[in-house]
Parts: structure tokens; C-alpha cells; sequence
């Protein structure tokens, strides 16, 4: 499912029109992102957590021609699911 995708059927449910659910759907990526980059985490109630981490920098081998190289520290996004998330997923 895609952004579109999604903001329609949201807009479906909430009978809205899509371009107003979009916007929405946009809104809620800005200020995760704003918050991440903060350092908070994003907690989801019946979904999961956001939380951002921090890489270490590591020595790796280019698998391309074996050569040792250096990957930077970055940070990154965790995501653990909620356990009603993991429940719907694996529902038989």
C-alpha cells in the first residue's frame, strides 16, 4: 500500500475527501520526522514504536573489490510492532 493508496481508504472510512486525508497523512510524516530527528520516540498505541538509534561506525569489506572501507556513524529508525499488530498479522 502506498501514500495514495492509504489516503484513500482513510478518506473512505472517515468520509473525507482524499486530498484532505493526503494532507493529513502528510502532517503526520513531517512531524514524525520532526520528532525523530529530536530523539523522541513515537509511540503508537495498537501499532508499535518509532524510536530513533544511532550507528556506530563499523569497518566493512567492499564486496565489489575487497577492499577495506569505513561506514560513518548515521542514525536510523526502529520500529517495534505492538503486540495487537503481531496478533493481526499472524491471525489464522
Amino acid at each position: 500500500m502506498n501514500k495514495k493508496m492509504l489516503s484513500e481508504k482513510v478518506a473512505d472510512i472517515l468520509d473525507i475527501k482524499v486530498s484532505e486525508a493526503y494532507s493529513f497523512i502528510n502532517l503526520f510524516i513531517q512531524t514524525s520526522g520532526e520528532a525523530l530527528k529530536k530523539g523522541d520516540r513515537i509511540v503508537l498505541a495498537g501499532f508499535g514504536v518509532l524510536k530513533p538509534i544511532q550507528r556506530k561506525e563499523k569497518k566493512v569489506l567492499n564486496p565489489n573489490n575487497g577492499k577495506k572501507m569505513t561506514i560513518k556513524p548515521y542514525k536510523t529508525v526502529k520500529f517495534k510492532p505492538s503486540e495487537n499488530l503481531l496478533n493481526k498479522l499472524n491471525k489464522k
